[in-house]
């Protein structure tokens, strides 16, 4: 019993844990906004936030490539597969 829980639990905590880390730096850009909107204007912070996230959604991939070299590994490409068990023959097929 104590292993299937292990195995249900463990990604569900590393997944709220993220999504708490995520969260308080959303929380702090949020705040660096609304500090900024009393001296820059509403209308004016609103459209940096469209321009930061836009521009964040734009270079994700490049964040997390970069993110993959600081951590010793060297990013290949994106896989995208209708299954899991695709996406590793693809993998594999893909180093061959």
């Amino acid at each position: 019993m104590l292993p299937v829980l292990t195995l249900i639990l463990r990604p569900s905590i590393w997944f709220f844990n993220s999504l708490a880390v995520s969260s308080q730096r959303s929380a702090r850009a949020g705040d660096m906004l609304n500090t900024a909107s009393n001296a820059i204007g509403d209308e004016a912070a609103f459209w940096i936030y469209v321009a930061l996230a836009v521009w964040i959604g734009f270079e994700a991939p490049a964040m997390r490539a970069a993110a993959l070299r600081r951590r010793g590994w060297r990013y290949r490409t994106d896989v995208v597969a209708p299954s899991e068990d695709m996406a590793q023959v693809e993998g594999i097929r893909a180093r061959a």
